[in-house]
């Protein structure tokens, strides 16, 4: 694996490699990773928490230098549990069927950008 990738990646799932251990645990109510942001609807009632996000670099190249740029970043998905209800169905915190048990949860799924490559 390339050693920057490997960087990238350590800092990317850090905060939410630290979660796994219990949703009851204090540090899984609070969750928190370096560089979040939010949807604008958010932002409005959590101050707090920036819809937006700006990196600037400096870089160095010769005349035949590229730039390749890629945004990774963990999108959160809302895993949902439910029964059957009538015609319906009734969203629940957990759930056991068949000796498995079934939590409800927030995960994430790795999403990458990938703009052209571009000479600087």
């Amino acid at each position: 694996m390339d050693p920057i990738r490997a960087i990238a990646d350590a800092v990317l799932y850090e905060g939410y490699a630290l979660w796994p251990y219990t949703r009851s645990a204090l540090k899984n109510q609070r969750r928190w990773t370096f560089g979040g942001v939010f949807p604008p609807a958010h932002t409005a009632a959590h101050p707090d928490d920036p819809w937006t996000m700006r990196t600037e670099c400096l870089l160095e190249g010769g005349t035949d230098a590229t730039l390749d740029v890629r945004v990774r970043f963990l999108h959160v998905v809302t895993r949902r549990v439910g029964r059957a209800a009538g015609d319906g169905l009734e969203l629940v915190d957990e759930l056991q069927i068949g000796g498995e048990h079934y939590v409800a949860w927030d995960e994430a799924a790795e999403r990458e950008v990938v703009l052209a490559k571009r000479k600087i």
